[in-house]
């Protein structure tokens, strides 16, 4: 006989483990799951997750396993409501990976922004000294045109949010200065923006 993933959810959702689970949730309380294995795990958490809709935290020993559990909740759930927030990588040259920080940084503005997400997570993730939802919010920059945003001003918060000055820029967390224009590349995106100024005023950006 063959079920529909759809049907086992629903007889997973009328367990009254789950419904105990589903209760911890809400409290935000700790949760271990035990004597689960493999994609087991992913249907119980992502199954909580939809009847509660409350934001949860799940750890792992390491970052493989984490891998597998977000490979498992993007087919259980809609897009965009379970993330991994990768361990960071530093390079033989000391440099943090870029591309890890923009991963981190789009789930900490999710989270900031108030969205209800599964975070799927490492122990060593979370040893990272990382900003606070709170904190991404505060250093938030919005810019728009025909606005007076202050040229330095502008270039102040950047270097604050942690933003590194370049020449030209070519990868996330970098902005350059030439002349009234400013080039930044944000974390959270896939291309640089062009900021142009006229004085204080922003005049166009592209």
């Amino acid at each position: 006989m063959a079920f529909l993933l759809d049907d086992i959810r629903g007889r997973i959702a009328r367990l009254d483990e789950i419904k105990k689970i589903s209760a911890y949730f809400l409290k935000k309380q700790n949760v271990e799951v035990v004597s689960a294995v493999g994609s087991l795990r992913s249907l119980i958490v992502a199954q909580c997750f939809d009847e509660q809709q409350a934001t949860v935290l799940w750890l792992f020993p390491d970052q493989e396993r984490a891998e597998q559990a977000v490979l498992d909740l993007e087919h259980l759930l809609p897009v965009h409501q379970s993330a991994l927030f990768p361990e960071t990588r530093v390079s033989r040259w000391g440099k943090e990976d870029v591309r890890i920080i923009s991963q981190q940084s789009e789930v900490i503005t999710s989270l900031a922004d108030g969205e209800r997400i599964i975070v799927v997570a490492s122990v060593a993730a979370l040893q990272t000294r990382i900003r606070s939802p709170k904190q991404v919010q505060a250093q938030k920059i919005t810019v728009s045109t025909g606005e007076e945003h202050g040229f330095q001003t502008l270039l102040a918060r950047l270097n604050t949010a942690g933003f590194e000055r370049v020449n030209m820029v070519d990868k996330p967390g970098e902005f350059a200065v030439r002349g009234g224009i400013v080039d930044v590349f944000p974390f959270t995106a896939e291309n640089p923006v062009r900021l142009e100024f006229f004085g204080e005023e922003v005049e166009s950006i592209r």
